[in-house]
């Protein structure tokens, strides 16, 4: 099989139960480290529900990802940028980046936006960032989707969460989740700085589940001191920004 991510071969890794009711092969690359599936087939069945029962970690996870965000939205981009929030889900980090005071805007092909209705992406909107939080493991062709979004948006930041293996994790890892059939990409460190690379940008971590794809290059010692000290660092952010929760609330309103 073909590596998604620098087209070198992939070796059979493992095979595990996905939904608990197909078998699947699970293949590495022999130069990066991705770890892919075969095809795809269960996907449909798979995103019956775009949030599988066991990711119980989902509020905690978006509290988490809209205070990393919104730093770094301040440090690197500016207060006043408007930030898109890619494969945004329900809508809740939307919400909660503009409770924060951060002008951010939702976007999914496949989820209603039930948390943030009235800021939807809009045609022809400038972002200066787009987040792209639990995504990229979810891509059945992750050149695709994220060149396509370059394309469209063509922001200076993408930011994005995933978790990163070292080229030949646990056949127990969790983040596998295979009871949830949605994790079919899993990288390395590797695999996405060659994937940056063929994008034409650069590529900064914190080392395990927090990245950035950029025009200019993040140190990644920043990455890891905002990822480790995002919830001391939030205390500073009511200084700089100022919550949208009311005035999008009077906002609403007046629309209707």
């Amino acid at each position: 099989m073909e590596c998604l991510i620098c087209g070198s071969n992939s070796s059979f890794f493992a095979s595990k139960k996905i939904l608990r009711r197909y078998k699947v092969k699970y293949f590495k690359c022999d130069n990066c480290g991705l770890i892919q599936t075969e095809k795809p087939y269960w996907l449909k069945e798979a995103y019956f529900s775009p949030i599988i029962d066991s990711d119980t970690g989902v509020i905690s996870r978006n509290i988490k990802l809209s205070k990393i965000a919104a730093l770094i939205n301040l440090l690197f981009i500016g207060k006043k940028s408007k930030v898109l929030d890619y494969g945004g889900g329900y809508g809740l980090m939307t919400r909660m980046l503009r409770d924060i005071g951060v002008d951010a805007y939702w976007t999914d092909k496949y989820a209603e936006n039930i948390f943030a209705r009235g800021f939807e992406d809009k045609k022809g909107r400038k972002y200066s960032m787009v987040t792209a939080f639990e995504l990229f493991e979810h891509f059945e062709d992750p050149h695709k989707e994220i060149k396509n979004l370059i394309k469209k948006y063509k922001p200076d930041i993408l930011l994005f969460s995933t978790m990163l293996h070292n080229g030949n994790p646990p056949q127990d890892w969790w983040y596998f989740v295979p009871d949830g059939g949605q994790h079919i990409v899993l990288y390395t460190k590797k695999s996405l700085d060659i994937f940056a690379k063929d994008l034409g940008l650069k590529f900064s971590t914190n080392g395990w589940n927090i990245h950035i794809f950029s025009k200019k290059k993040i140190p990644n010692v920043f990455m890891v001191v905002i990822s480790l000290l995002s919830p001391l660092f939030s205390f500073f952010l009511p200084i700089f920004y100022k919550s949208k929760t009311f005035s999008d609330s009077l906002k609403i309103r007046s629309s209707k």
